[in-house]
């Protein structure tokens, strides 16, 4: 019985009492290789020890900064841990710029994470030649369900993944402005950035931007109306002119007018998208990239900036002609009641001194001109030196050039302010200022001037005429016509009840 009973023991595997201390013998089945990294990392005695021979003629030495900065790409990364690996374990190379293999010795290098369960790291790009980049890891499923635009570019990332803070995440390459993506990821993931409400009108221009690209209008809704409310008021700041885009995009347009008027008088001829103007402080010039502005808006600032130089010509060349004809013509048939001023002296001086003033700001006007006004030949003469004849050819021959520099309103390159600052400097002497209780017209005329080129754009030359004609009835206490008795035929006044 006791021989019975110790074989059905065997049989059965246990063992009997003399052999109860012995452990029994486990036996264990091989298990194959898995391929899922993530959860079963690669034992480092299936590594080779031996390097292989392409890897074993690269040169020992640490990348250079600029290498470690554009060799990067998501297909460079390793899907293995090189420091986890043991001793033994060959480190992943990437390839720099000339194509040599490199150990890949740095850690990626992350701007901001908006989730602890990150699985996409999108690697953000200015333009698709930058190689400065920045990184933001993110959730998939997030951009994928935020953007229809994103979505499909998600789904077709290659299985290509590198090691982010222990995760094994994708890598998706986008191009835009990196500072417009942080906001719009904290707003996605429902982590908002501290600073999100005190973001400028040049970062709302370029979220905006994005969000048009990239679908996002539904995410940013909710956003979109704070921030018009906060940056509409320092619309119209320097810096500040991308207002234009916003504005049309989102239909919020009370400053764009304003906003026009402004940059028509303080810029330069546009060219190819660049619009030019004096800095702040005046002492050198900046660009504005106008391509986000819409085109109408574009047209508009050019028009106006014509308008706006037709009419100061214009203004000049009444001016010009109206001293002309009554100080250097002084037409006999003229009534006593039209004469601007009785005193031959008074009316060479006015005139003298007008040519001079004009002399002092050529230099300026013609560093803008295409055109050469020729001025500065009048700039010594004065009254009694030469003929009235002479004076006359100068007069008609600057007066010619620049009526050819008129209709040729594009060869002015400066900004409208500049040429109304010249402007305004224009001036002339009369008795007044020498003759105690002289009195004449002449001072009128420049007032007239002066409100003319200040206080008006329209380029109707009977509408300068009109505001010329209102000074001088001012002056001489006319509340009726002023009409074109006293002036020459180039620059006749209307009623002023027209």
């Amino acid at each position: 019985m006791a021989d019975n009973s110790r074989n059905q023991n065997r049989r059965r595997g246990t063992a009997g009492p003399a052999n109860a201390t012995t452990p029994p013998t486990q036996q264990t089945t091989p298990v194959p290789p898995t391929l899922n990294l993530r959860s079963h990392p690669v034992e480092a005695a299936s590594i080779p020890r031996v390097l292989p021979d392409s890897w074993s003629r690269v040169p020992s030495r640490t990348p250079s900064h600029s290498e470690a900065d554009t060799g990067y790409s998501a297909g460079e990364e390793s899907d293995a841990e090189s420091s986890s690996q043991g001793p033994h374990t060959p480190r992943r190379l990437s390839t720099n710029a000339n194509n040599i293999a490199i150990p890949e010795t740095r850690s990626i290098d992350v701007r901001c994470f908006f989730t602890v369960e990150c699985d996409l790291l999108v690697v953000v790009r200015s333009n698709a030649s930058s190689v400065n980049v920045v990184r933001y890891a993110v959730s998939k499923e997030v951009l994928a369900i935020s953007s229809q635009v994103l979505r499909p570019l998600i789904r077709e990332l290659p299985d290509l993944r590198i090691n982010v803070a222990g995760r094994r995440v994708n890598v998706l390459e986008v191009t835009g402005d990196s500072e417009a993506f942080r906001i719009i990821f904290s707003i996605l993931h429902f982590n908002p950035a501290s600073d999100i409400r005190e973001i400028s009108v040049r970062t709302f221009a370029q979220i905006t931007v994005l969000a048009e690209k990239y679908q996002l209008q539904g995410a940013l809704e909710a956003w979109n109306p704070i921030w018009l409310d906060n940056l509409e008021p320092r619309a119209l700041e320097r810096g500040n002119e991308n207002w234009l885009y916003i504005a049309n995009v989102l239909n919020r347009n009370s400053q764009v007018e304003a906003l026009v008027a402004r940059l028509g008088r303080d810029c330069y001829a546009m060219e190819d998208h660049i619009m030019r103007r004096k800095s702040s402080d005046g002492r050198h010039e900046e660009s504005l990239e106008t391509t986000l502005w819409p085109e109408v808006h574009r047209n508009q600032i050019g028009r106006l900036r014509v308008v706006r130089v037709i009419h100061l010509i214009s203004s000049l060349r009444l001016l010009r002609s109206t001293l002309a004809y009554h100080c250097v013509e002084r037409t006999p048939a003229l009534s006593p009641n039209a004469q601007v001023c009785e005193s031959t002296i008074c009316q060479c001086l006015a005139y003298g001194s007008f040519l001079r003033s004009i002399a002092q700001i050529d230099l300026e006007l013609a560093s803008g001109l295409e055109t050469n006004l020729e001025l500065g030949k009048c700039s010594q003469r004065q009254p009694g030196e030469e003929s009235l004849r002479d004076w006359e050819q100068s007069l008609q021959n600057w007066d010619q050039s620049l009526l050819r520099w008129q209709t040729s309103v594009l060869g002015w390159e400066g900004s409208v302010q500049q040429l109304e600052d010249a402007l305004c400097r224009v001036t002339f002497d009369t008795l007044e200022t020498v003759v105690p209780g002289h009195s004449c017209t002449l001072q009128a005329i420049r007032s007239g001037f002066l409100s003319s080129i200040v206080g008006s754009d329209t380029t109707d030359e009977a509408g300068i005429r009109r505001i010329l004609g209102a000074s001088i009835a001012r002056h001489r206490g006319e509340v009726g016509n002023y009409t074109a008795v006293g002036l020459p035929q180039s620059a006749r006044l209307v009623s002023l009840s027209d």
